[in-house]
């Protein structure tokens, strides 16, 4: 049940700039995909969905993406789970989404 994901992935992408862009020290261009929870200002407490992760990897393995990293980020005041991959294999895999979403 990772449509929920999916759909922030696409979403997300679809915005002016898509997803953050980043630059290695050796110029290689990244895509950086977060997705969790903050704390707010009410002090609400940190929302933390174990299942973040496991959800992204069902993703990818959906659409063959092999080559990325992820990381679970866990601080005071975030919990996410942190997508890493090449410009390249980002653009294939918003091509993928939006073709399976368009079907």
């Amino acid at each position: 049940m990772s449509t929920h994901i999916e759909s922030i992935m696409r979403n997300s992408a679809s915005t002016h700039n898509g997803w953050i862009k980043t630059t290695t020290p050796d110029n290689h261009v990244m895509r950086l995909i977060r997705i969790g929870s903050q704390r707010n200002c009410n002090e609400d407490g940190l929302i933390c969905d174990h299942t973040t992760e496991g959800k992204i990897k069902a993703i990818l393995e959906k659409y063959n993406i092999e080559k990325y990293t992820l990381d679970n980020i866990h601080t005071h005041w975030e919990y996410s789970t942190q997508l890493l991959i090449d410009e390249d294999v980002y653009k294939q895999l918003i091509e993928k989404i939006n073709n399976y979403c368009k079907n």
